[in-house]
């Protein structure tokens, strides 16, 4: 599917011990360049609440400012999730929808 797109998804992934314990990915937009998209954020079950997605999601942001080469525009992340509250307590997210069944369509500016 992405084999001859021009922007390609990246993810992280958590790891021990060759064991995946975690991911998440991202991608730039293909309307905006100065827009990036967080996905699947995703951690195992019985390594949950231990700061596994934390930190997965400190490394894609940390990711994406790196691209903002120029430093003079603002960067737009967005994502959704079911899980509002994670977001807007440790990254300042802010919900600008609520979508079906609970999702919240988030944003930041960086």
């Amino acid at each position: 599917m992405f084999s001859k797109s021009l922007i390609k998804p990246r993810y992280i992934v958590a790891e021990k011990n060759y064991e995946i314990l975690g991911f998440g990915g991202y991608t730039q937009s293909f309307m905006d360049y100065h827009v990036y998209q967080i996905f699947w954020i995703n951690v195992k079950p019985n390594f949950q609440n231990k700061g596994i997605g934390t930190k997965i999601v400190k490394r894609i942001i940390e990711d994406i400012k790196k691209t903002n080469v120029e430093g003079k525009k603002p960067l737009l992340i967005q994502l959704t999730t079911t899980n509002p509250n994670f977001y807007k307590k440790i990254f300042n997210f802010k919900t600008i929808a609520i979508l079906k069944e609970g999702h919240h369509l988030m944003s930041l500016f960086i």
